[in-house]
């Protein structure tokens, strides 16, 4: 399975949750015998040997298997933690951006599946690597539900970090010039932001997210829809409504 490269908070989380097993001194300390060495060194192994499988199955379950990027399951899990650590104090605020990729249907129907593969992995580079290189708490995260859906959990933030981040993230993927085959498509996404409360659960997290997705989408139509026709290319200025975010 081949995926992208990890968003930092991804790469993190799994490095504090399977950390390495090291052979120590402790067999020497012991004055073990050569036999009881061997022994030792073959449980060491076997156990090396285990966690690289458990590894592989919590990649293959928290993560979307074509991008690399976090799944669904796994986001829920990442928002649901975050309200409880706003509600015991242990975090300073929130928000989940939930976007929607525009053209990928076009991209599949004009181009072939293939070329909407290849947007979609680009796509997911280009949202990890804003993660990667914006000032994000070491728990952010980004995701990929599946099909054209994509979200980024900010945490631990205040109100000005988050529209840093939030207006970091439109300006990275509200348009996308992309090469496929000699052509030059130009691709983009709807992005709606909302903040998290205590009194959150995850659906209603994403009920908000999904309303001011919509709202964007809708004020987008014109542009996403004369590209889809042939007729002309969206700039940024275009497809970018002039909000900005508030808890």
């Amino acid at each position: 399975m081949r995926m992208v490269k990890f968003a930092k908070p991804l790469r993190q989380y799994f490095s504090s949750l399977f950390a390495p097993l090291r052979e120590t001194d402790a067999a020497a300390d012991l004055n073990l015998t050569d036999e009881e060495q061997k022994s030792s060194k073959r449980i060491l192994d076997y156990l090396k040997n285990t966690q690289a499988k458990l590894r592989d199955l919590f990649l293959e379950a928290h993560t979307h298997e074509y991008t690399g990027l976090a799944n669904r399951r796994m986001f829920e899990k990442a928002v649901s933690a975050e309200i409880g650590f706003q509600s015991s104090g242990q975090s300073s605020g929130g928000a989940v951006i939930l976007m929607d990729m525009d053209k990928l249907h076009a991209v599949n129907t004009r181009y072939g599946l293939a070329a909407g593969d290849a947007l979609l992995k680009e796509f997911a580079q280009k949202l990890s690597d804003v993660i990667e290189d914006s000032d994000c708490d070491h728990n952010d995260l980004a995701c990929h539900f599946g099909g054209d859906e994509f979200a980024v959990l900010i945490t631990n933030s205040s109100p000005e970090k988050t529209e840093a981040i939030w207006q970091q993230v439109k300006s990275a993927l509200t348009t996308i010039d992309f090469s496929y085959a000699d052509d030059h498509i130009v691709a983009g996404a709807s992005i709606g932001i909302t903040a998290l409360s205590t009194e959150d659960v995850f659906s209603q997290v994403m009920d908000r997210a999904d309303q001011a997705l919509k709202t964007d989408k809708e004020y987008r139509k014109p542009s996403r829809d004369a590209f889809e026709q042939g007729l002309m290319q969206p700039s940024l200025t275009e497809t970018s409504p002039p909000q900005s975010f508030n808890r």
